[in-house]
């Protein structure tokens, strides 16, 4: 990935907040990039937060043409969905303004594999 996309990020565009897990639970599409259910990640998941529920990591959402994109934390959103008892629970948010399909799918990137960047 070069060095002009991180030049040119749009910082004004990126809010943090809190939302109810109920309001994002079925609000959301999917990004046209290889992105699969793997049920051992829920597993693991929903195991832990059976025992703990903390959510301190952010469900990062991509915005564009009013239509909401996750593009982290998709694994987490499955599991909220099958315990309907945290679907008022509060959790972080990181909702980010994208002006087209090529800036979604490179906040994608950025967010996921941030260790195979060049």
């Amino acid at each position: 990935m070069s060095s002009y996309f991180f030049k040119n990020l749009r910082y004004s565009h990126i809010r943090y907040n809190y939302e109810k897990i109920n309001d994002i639970l079925f609000n959301y599409k999917i990004v046209n990039i290889n992105q699969t259910i793997n049920p051992i990640k829920i597993k693991s998941i929903k195991n832990n937060v059976l025992v703990e529920f903390c959510p301190v990591n952010p469900i990062y959402m991509g915005q564009l043409k009013k239509e909401n994109y996750i593009l982290d934390g998709f694994h987490r959103l499955e599991v909220y969905k099958e315990l309907n008892y945290l679907h008022e629970v509060c959790i972080p948010v990181i909702n980010i303004e994208c002006i087209d399909e090529y800036e979604l799918k490179n906040y994608y990137k950025i967010i996921n594999f941030q260790s195979n960047l060049s």
